[in-house]
């Protein structure tokens, strides 16, 4: 990174620019920001234009790979942050060469400035030497400028005293003072000695005086960064003309009593920041700006001094592991460490590394990356099928691979694996190219779902055998044909009398089904399943049945009226591989079920009024014409700003960008706003999107809906859990939402089916019902 333009040449021909600077010891590894720019401009009324961007390591040093980006840009500055994958225009191979090339094609609005960012990177930091970017074009003449930045570095450390945790003003401190004018400042607290082993945050705060603060607000701080488990945190600051001239930067780790080092970087494109330390160890009066020659300063070098965990440092996640008893399988093995990998956004490239960190190069190493089919457990078994990516297979002790055209959602399997069995030792896994992706080891086994709840035969529902007065358990699944065992097991293990299961076609809103000869909506209870009538303490059934939007209603029976006792109720659905949710009816039939999806406002997922970047609630309802209540209620009953609902209609299932407002509540001051709207039912399907009036605040919301002609089926679509309001448990909603069940008429896909109770093996959709439902 170049401190200075002194010694920089630029030379342009009729349709090419060039323009030369030096590798110093402040570069970074790539594809970290922190490494030479240049900045390309082409006309402003040029639309279109193909580019070839060359970049020369004019040493014709081969020693190590490199590679380039270009990336849209609005303003001409250095970047500290990669921008968003949107604005990246091409990138070159990543190859051991002296050169690397990349081509784009270039679109523009033909008005505002037509700007570009060319990053180089080698693939180790701190390599010193000189560089030539150059950029061609057919016609236009190009113009080629490098982008320098000042550099001040200040340490640090977290001491007894000066680590009280989260959001505390006994954490390091540093007062940052810019000159007038309009700036950009990024500032970069790392944790020197590469830990990442909790929660990370740094807080800027408008400050007058020569102290620190003694009291800390974090609702008034002028920036925060990302609350991350990480080494390294970063907030990038807009500095108008008008705006304070001094700042207080405040590190803060997760758990207080935590100790150790830190480095905290200014740097800024237009001055040279002073940095002073107010509070933490390790007291530095002044920083002084980091050297970009080759005479470098002891401190700089310093900074960059290698530790076992270097390569991990500036990924965007990473976690330590190692293989052990158990976990050591060798070359391909299952029994290694396995890491799940979730993207949440789409990027054009994922780098995945694994790295010894005891340096032992004593035989092979390799990591292999799978699709991940598992519902969070550890596998037993690796499909070859699913292989998506290996690294190379070399006696080393770091390998890397990357894996282009990542979907957003995407969920990775990684597999480290060494040479031989049973050699144990360190690694630390890691990734770049994706901002927002989390890598957690997978430690239990996969877990086998099922739904299993308990009741009790007492005063009218010792109903005896067949009555409609036992008690009765709604049976929820996902769309689809789904194989289904189900039990139940008296308590204390009595066979005095005879024991029946009985399953049933739900017809209701909610409520207990009342007559089981005439059921809700005019038609009778269908019977779909029974088990054994036995004398014995469990019975167990199955059947084959097809989910949602279809309910299933399940009715434990003993022999005679008024026997009592307790039992457990049990369902396992496709032998353990689907989700259901199971839980007892308890009121009558006119009383609709309220049911709730919780979630919640995250820094991800709070963007405001009226975006589609927040919380996202999926709504069903079988066909017809159905009147819904919905709400959106903050239950810790914050009112401190303006919070609103909206319910789009969609075109498709999962998380929606777009689509046509169907209604939305008031917009105030208050804790819970409700919408009452009538909503056409299947095929139709909408999202409920509950916003805050300020972009970024972070918290809990609940969506509840309660319908009076149907339930309603709810879907957190990032993550969070589906409830009745009766307080039963509901279980997590199942992201496995299915295409449909062909129809039986007709053959057409569908979600919601019908069947007569003398016929339940005619299966027909909506429109078919009403041409031969009666025949």
């Amino acid at each position: 990174v170049s401190t200075q333009s002194t010694g920089i040449s630029v030379e342009t021909t009729m349709a090419a620019a060039s323009a030369e600077t030096q590798w110093d010891v402040n570069s970074e590894a790539y594809p970290s920001m922190f490494n030479p720019q240049a900045l390309l401009e082409l006309p402003a009324d040029v639309k279109a234009c193909d580019v070839n961007v060359k970049v020369f390591r004019t040493d014709l040093e081969k020693d190590m790979a490199l590679g380039v980006r270009m990336y849209k840009v609005s303003s001409p500055r250095f970047l500290y942050q990669t921008p968003d994958d949107a604005m990246l225009m091409g990138k070159s191979e990543y190859k051991k060469k002296s050169e690397a090339v990349l081509f784009a094609s270039t679109t523009h609005d033909g008005e505002h400035p037509n700007l570009y960012v060319i990053v180089a990177g080698l693939a180790e930091a701190g390599v010193q030497g000189p560089i030539k970017f150059q950029a061609r074009t057919a016609e236009i003449l190009p113009s080629l400028q490098i982008l320098s930045t000042s550099i001040v570095r200040v340490d640090s450390s977290w001491v007894t005293g000066c680590n009280g945790g989260y959001g505390r003003p006994d954490n390091p401190q540093f007062l940052v003072d810019v000159p007038e004018g309009a700036h950009q400042i990024c500032l970069r607290a790392v944790r020197s000695d590469g830990a990442h082993d909790q929660g990370m945050i740094m807080f800027l705060f408008e400050h007058e005086g020569e102290g620190g603060l003694k009291t800390m607000n974090k609702n008034r701080a002028n920036a925060q960064t990302k609350f991350l488990a990480g080494s390294e945190v970063m907030i990038v600051h807009d500095i108008d003309p008008a705006a304070p001239r001094r700042y207080v930067a405040v590190v803060c780790l997760q758990h207080a009593g935590t100790t150790g080092p830190l480095t905290l970087t200014a740097c800024c494109d237009s001055c040279t920041p002073a940095v002073q330390l107010v509070a933490g160890g390790a007291p530095v009066t002044q920083g002084a700006p980091a050297e970009s020659s080759a005479n470098a300063s002891s401190n700089s070098t310093q900074v960059q001094k290698k530790s076992a965990v270097l390569s991990t440092q500036n990924a965007d996640a990473w976690l330590e592991s190692s293989w052990r008893e158990g976990r050591a399988g060798g070359y391909g093995d299952v029994e290694n460490p396995q890491f799940l990998l979730t993207v949440p956004a789409a990027t054009q490239e994922l780098v995945v590394m694994c790295e010894r960190t005891d340096g032992a190069k004593d035989q092979g190493l390799i990591m292999f990356v799978y699709k991940y089919t598992g519902r969070g457990g550890y596998l037993t078994e690796l499909d070859d099928e699913l292989e998506l990516a290996k690294t190379k297979y070399v006696s080393t002790d770091r390998v890397s691979v990357a894996i282009p055209n990542v979907q957003a959602g995407a969920k990775l399997l990684l597999v480290p694996c060494l040479q031989t069995e049973e050699v144990h030792g360190p690694f630390a896994v890691s990734v770049s190219g994706a901002p927002t992706a989390t890598l957690a080891e997978i430690l239990e086994a996969e877990a086998v779902l099922g739904a299993v709840s308990t009741g009790a035969w007492a005063g009218p529902s010792a109903a005896g055998y067949g009555s409609e007065a036992n008690p009765q358990f709604l049976l929820r699944m996902p769309a689809g044909e789904h194989h289904v065992k189900f039990s139940v097991q008296r308590s204390n293990n009595e066979e005095d009398q005879g024991l029946c299961l009985f399953m049933y076609g739900y017809l209701g809103v909610g409520g207990r089904m009342q007559n089981l000869t005439q059921g809700a909506l005019g038609k009778a209870a269908v019977e779909v399943a029974k088990t054994e009538y036995l004398c014995t303490d469990k019975v167990e059934g199955e059947a084959t049945v097809v989910g949602a939007p279809n309910y299933y209603m399940l009715m434990p029976c003993l022999q005679e009226a008024g026997a009592r006792g307790d039992f457990t109720l049990a369902v396992e659905v496709d032998g353990g591989e689907t989700d259901c949710q199971l839980f007892e009816l308890t009121s009558l039939i006119n009383d609709p079920m309220e049911v709730q999806a919780h979630t919640g406002w995250t820094p991800e997922l709070s963007g405001g009024y009226q975006k589609f970047n927040n919380p996202q609630v999926s709504l069903e309802l079988p066909q017809g014409s159905h009147s819904v209540s919905v709400s959106v209620t903050r239950p810790g009953g914050e009112a401190d700003q303006g919070l609103v609902g909206f319910i789009y209609q969609v075109e498709r299932e999962g998380r929606a960008t777009t689509g046509k407002l169907a209604a939305k509540s008031g917009f105030n001051k208050n804790s819970q706003q409700t919408i009452e709207h009538t909503l056409e039912g299947f095929p139709n399907r909408y999202v409920i999107i509950p916003c805050l009036q300020t972009k970024g605040v972070c918290g809990d919301v609940v969506v509840s809906a309660v319908c009076s002609t149907a339930i309603v089926t709810l879907s957190a679509l990032d993550g969070g859990e589906v409830a009745n309001a009766r307080q039963h448990t509901f279980g997590a909603n199942s992201s496995q939402s299915g295409k449909g069940v062909p129809c039986g008429q007709c053959g057409e896909e569908a979600r919601q089916l019908f069947f007569r109770d003398d016929q339940p093996e005619n299966i027909m959709c909506g429109r078919c019902w009403l041409t031969h439902g009666d025949k």
